[in-house]
């Protein structure tokens, strides 16, 4: 069965026209459909992932589709993990910033992101958001619609989605993408 690949991820894609864009890919999940997307589209991809199942998936799904010289996952934790500062063309995370466990955390894994995105850069985070519906659930982070664009104050909104409530792994979830731009950085 075919992965579905996220709008936002799409919309990312035409946004990248520059071959050979880096980005990476925060959480790519079981098998890195939105790295392998990405690395079939130009982009140099990078992806980071706690379980080393998932890495070791990612690669193999690279190398697969001849792609493994485009991507390359290696397991880590986002928030400990050193980036370094403007090394990245986009930074997107898919379903992630919710295990990031409160708000706190959340902002400091984006600010961490922020600073590895080049100015002219991009960040996509695609995220679950409250709803009346929700279970309330300990150790997520799982924000009140727009929220998440107060984490990006000093960039320019590019899209910002809602999506009334899908089906995700058995329970009804509602969720939210948003693609921000870095300001190109201040002549001297």
């Amino acid at each position: 069965m075919a992965e579905t690949i996220p709008s936002g991820v799409k919309e990312l894609a035409k946004l990248l026209k520059r071959r050979h864009a880096r980005v990476l890919d925060v959480g790519p999940g079981h098998v890195g459909k939105n790295s392998i997307f990405l690395a079939k589209k130009g982009c140099l991809v990078d992806a980071i992932d706690k379980k080393t199942e998932w890495v070791e998936n990612v690669n193999k799904a690279a190398l697969t589709r001849r792609l493994g010289d485009r991507v390359n996952a290696w397991e880590g934790d986002i928030r400990t993990a050193k980036l370094g500062k403007g090394k990245y063309d986009a930074v997107l995370m898919c379903r992630v910033i919710h295990l990031m466990g409160d708000e706190k955390i959340a902002r400091s894994v984006v600010r961490k992101v922020k600073s590895a995105t080049k100015p002219g850069g991009y960040n996509l985070i695609d995220l679950f958001i409250q709803w009346k519906g929700v279970k309330d659930e300990p150790d997520r982070f799982i924000p009140i619609s727009g929220r998440l664009k107060t984490f990006y104050k000093d960039w320019k909104i590019i899209k910002y989605v809602e999506r009334p409530k899908v089906f995700y792994h058995g329970n009804w979830e509602k969720t939210a993408w948003l693609i921000v731009k870095k300001p190109l950085a201040k002549r001297k």
